[in-house]
């Protein structure tokens, strides 16, 4: 007898991504019976007492937030992802109940989905993808490139038809995705709007993402972990650690990533990286250009991919609007045009 059939190729990427297939025209469902759903949304500005208002997410949710460039354009997206926990064969981390039953789940997470989109409503364009749009936005999350894959008739095994004809070569330090070398920029500090147009005005001419993920923790398991982050801080000084803490903890608390991939022509490499990394140094912005670790951040900017990257502290953000894209809403341009000095 051999285990053989079943181990997983370290080179293949359907063997790691968790996606499975469509439940659902806006839900994903994963491999491993997590859930997740794509809202595309339009930059704004937050209005100061009007924030998103969001239900209390407990641990085993999370958001990804992508901002996609290509040829020019412009995409930004909310994910939203549920890895339920059991306990007894009950649902233990739901939103609206204490336990669920698992056929309840793919409902639950649907209304979610819903009242967040009703929610982004308030303050900006939003709407659920379905279909074939969650299908090119995955697409290009992977190849970061010109690629379409066309809905199949029956959406499952996604993680196979999503991937099987990207060339994604893991043998070496560096990832490459179809002869380009992937080049992955961390910020470890929070960035002005400012500073991060600036980066993407740098690099307007150039097909790039820009992934920002919350793993969310529950009021009380975030008080938990910044109590064992910090435990060994100020020792002696407990009044001055809990000053340190006041403001740490906030709405919305958990692990943040906040990260560039740009794929750049193999010889272009160097010379685009020391282009990247004057611009930082120029602006001041501590960051990371990532080596040895590039990969398990790549992985962790998926989708779904909820396991890789899982980097403390924990770190607390006052509302969704921290998060999400920043830009003017539709109607400011009148406002602006209405102070011009006519041609004549």
């Amino acid at each position: 007898m051999t285990w053989k059939e079943y181990e997983m190729d370290p080179t293949c990427v359907a063997d790691w991504l968790s996606w499975g297939g469509l439940v659902h025209p806006s839900i994903m469902r994963g491999k491993d019976d997590s859930f997740f759903g794509v809202l595309a949304y339009e930059p704004y500005q937050p209005v100061a007492g009007k924030p998103v208002v969001l239900p209390e997410f407990k641990n085993g949710w999370c958001f990804w937030l992508e901002h996609q460039h290509q040829h020019h354009q412009d995409r930004h997206y909310l994910v939203v992802a549920w890895n339920p926990f059991f306990s007894r064969g009950h649902i233990i981390n739901g939103i609206l109940k204490k336990s669920m039953e698992w056929e309840e789940a793919k409902e639950t997470f649907l209304h979610l989905l819903q009242d967040t989109c009703h929610a982004l409503e308030q303050v900006t364009t939003c709407r659920l993808l379905e279909y074939q749009e969650i299908l090119d936005f995955l697409e290009f999350s992977l190849s970061i490139g010109d690629r379409h894959v066309e809905m199949p008739e029956v959406p499952l095994y996604l993680d196979a038809l999503l991937s099987q004809d990207i060339d994604l070569d893991f043998t070496h330090s560096h990832l490459r995705i179809d002869g380009k070398k992937l080049c992955v920029l961390s910020l470890t500090a929070s960035c002005e709007d400012a500073q991060l147009g600036k980066i993407c005005d740098a690099f307007e001419a150039q097909d790039y993402r820009h992934v920002r993920r919350l793993l969310l923790f529950s009021p009380k398991r975030a008080k938990k972990e910044e109590l064992w982050y910090t435990a060994n801080w100020c020792p002696g000084r407990g009044s001055l650690r809990q000053l340190i803490n006041q403001d740490i903890l906030k709405t919305l608390n958990g692990y943040h990533m906040d990260a560039f991939f740009f794929p750049f022509e193999e010889e272009q490499y160097p010379a685009e990286r020391d282009r990247l990394t004057a611009l930082l140094d120029s602006m001041e912005l501590p960051y990371l250009v990532e080596n040895y670790h590039q990969k398990n951040v790549w992985w962790g900017s998926l989708p779904g991919m909820f396991r890789s990257n899982i980097v403390p502290p924990i770190l607390g953000f006052d509302s969704l609007d921290e998060l999400l894209a920043h830009g003017c809403k539709k109607g400011d341009d009148a406002d602006v045009s209405d102070e011009l000095v006519s041609a004549q």
